[in-house]
């Protein structure tokens, strides 16, 4: 979803982007020259959507077992949690609670080049409009392209 978003916006600005769902990977000499968009999400929906998605999710270093969990996989011993809240508590200190580091650290970096969006601006025209004035200032394109930005994502 976002990546065709971003996408969209990136062919009818005429602007050249690369798109990727983890920046933690990428390397600051990169973030240095290019400039970067962050779409980021509540804190809380961060871990609930892990909760829910590394029970079910296939990837490869989900299902590879770990001394820290006894021999079992991430996802199995998150699913041997006994309660959502026990879950819950595992996700937050377990890849869900890294992912928030890694915002959190990106986001106290300073760095001009990344510009930071939180999805929840998508609910209402308001906030479509402000992600859209944001997203047109940091990548310094046009009024007009700032007018298709806020088309494609509402």
């Amino acid at each position: 979803f976002f990546e065709t978003i971003f996408n969209d916006i990136c062919n009818k600005c005429a602007l050249r982007c690369q798109y990727t769902n983890h920046f933690e990977r990428i390397d600051a000499d990169t973030r240095s020259h290019h400039r970067c968009i962050v779409m980021i999400r509540n804190p809380y929906e961060i871990i609930a959507s892990g909760v829910r998605y590394h029970q079910e999710a296939k990837e490869p270093w989900m299902l590879q077992s770990q001394p820290t969990y006894g021999g079992k996989s991430y996802r199995e011993a998150l699913r041997a949690q006994s309660s959502d809240e026990a879950k819950i508590i595992f996700e937050m200190n377990g890849a869900g609670g890294g992912t928030i580091k890694d915002i959190a650290h990106l986001m106290r970096s300073g760095e001009a080049n990344v510009a930071f969006v939180a999805i929840e601006s998508l609910y209402t025209e308001d906030g479509i409009r402000r992600l859209s004035r944001v997203i047109a200032r940091h990548l310094n394109v046009t009024s007009e392209c700032e007018e298709r930005i806020h088309d494609v994502v509402r």
